[in-house]
């Protein structure tokens, strides 16, 4: 389902196997060169088919038995042949502006069901920058950052994969394709374009970059210069809890106050709403109440538009001074965030949102 979402630009709550089935198909030889011998291997596995709101034909997906390699099928060529798309040379009056001299990276997407465009800079300062294109207010815009060597490790990345040799290069979708996002990526040595669809069919280099430049921005954190995150601080990596099990929607932990003791809820996809006491042998404080489908999809939304990824592995400290307060660690499938009952009323509005749907499915919950 992650596969799919990157391929279709949608969220994975907007997608769904439709059907799977066994299938043995043909894997390797992605970047052989004439006059080079390659001999594919034949791999035991499944075909799965992804469906998406808005589309009546799926994806079709070739996974080995184990999951750990999934690719898009190319479907054109029934027995799951993946090798690399030849690429056209983007037109001169395509190519996008240069970028500014402090500028190490840019992309621009644009395209999918929604239409609207976005471009993310990456700033030598390590600042991250993603803004709607067309947006009269600016109000989507976005500032994160990273480190210095993180960004250094990009350059290096950019250099040793040898991005420069894809210059002006565009790799096309299948004729006839249609709902996919265009991807135009630019370094200082040059542009290259692709979309969703594509993506699994790319030059091994290429698609490292990618992995890349995803790694870069999922380790990236709300900037502290920007509003509503001026009292943020990383959560240290050892503190993060475990990441959710598969059925499961969302969690607090919650600990501390004045009887100290720490409590866990997750929310799963069916609605089920289960707490329990941590630490408790017998389970004797366990509770086990529901909400609707329906509701959890809402819940889902709300964390979707409010855009709860930004404050990932954020923590939102108690002033200093403050005694018996209760602290809540939040985590999504789009990352974790920590706060307490003392700092809440000084939480970004849109983290607030979360915060606020949450307890308010608490009260709901029989």
């Amino acid at each position: 389902m992650r596969q799919a979402s990157q391929v279709s630009g949608l969220p994975i709550s907007a997608l769904n196997i439709v059907a799977y089935k066994q299938k043995k198909f043909a894997q390797g030889c992605e970047q052989s060169t004439f006059p080079n011998p390659c001999d594919r291997i034949l791999v035991s596995g499944w075909e799965v088919f992804v469906r998406g709101s808005n589309r009546i034909r799926p994806w079709v997906f070739l996974s080995d038995e184990s999951g750990k390699q999934v690719q898009l099928a190319n479907s054109n060529q029934p027995n799951g042949n993946t090798s690399a798309i030849a690429p056209v040379s983007i037109p001169e009056n395509e190519l996008p502006s240069s970028l500014d001299r402090n500028v190490v990276f840019r992309q621009i997407s644009s395209g999918g069901l929604a239409g609207t465009s976005y471009e993310t800079v990456l700033l030598n300062d390590g600042r991250l920058i993603r803004v709607r294109v067309g947006a009269s207010n600016d109000s989507e815009r976005t500032v994160r950052r990273v480190s210095l060597q993180e960004v250094q490790r990009f350059q290096q990345l950019l250099r040793n994969k040898k991005f420069a040799e894809f210059k002006n290069l565009s790799y096309p979708a299948p004729s006839g394709a249609a709902d996919y996002v265009t991807y135009t990526l630019t370094s200082p040595e040059g542009t290259v374009k692709y979309n969703n669809i594509s993506l699994y069919q790319l030059p091994q280099n290429l698609r490292l970059v990618l992995k890349g430049w995803t790694n870069l921005r999922s380790n990236s954190v709300a900037d502290s210069s920007t509003g509503g995150t001026s009292n943020a601080v990383p959560i240290p990596i050892n503190e993060l809890p475990l990441p959710l099990d598969q059925d499961v929607v969302f969690r607090q932990i919650s600990s501390g106050g004045f009887a100290g003791r720490t409590y866990e809820t997750v929310l799963l996809k069916d609605g089920t709403l289960i707490r329990v006491r941590v630490g408790d042998a017998n389970d004797s404080s366990r509770s086990v109440r529901r909400i609707s489908p329906l509701q959890v999809r809402q819940f889902e939304e709300i964390i979707a538009r409010s855009r709860f990824a930004e404050f990932k592995n954020l923590s939102y400290p108690a002033p200093p001074g403050a005694a018996d307060y209760i602290t809540y660690t939040l985590t999504s499938t789009q990352g974790t965030v920590r706060y307490n009952d003392v700092s809440q009323k000084n939480l970004p509005q849109n983290l607030l949102q979360v915060v606020n749907a949450w307890n308010q499915i608490g009260n709901i919950a029989q």
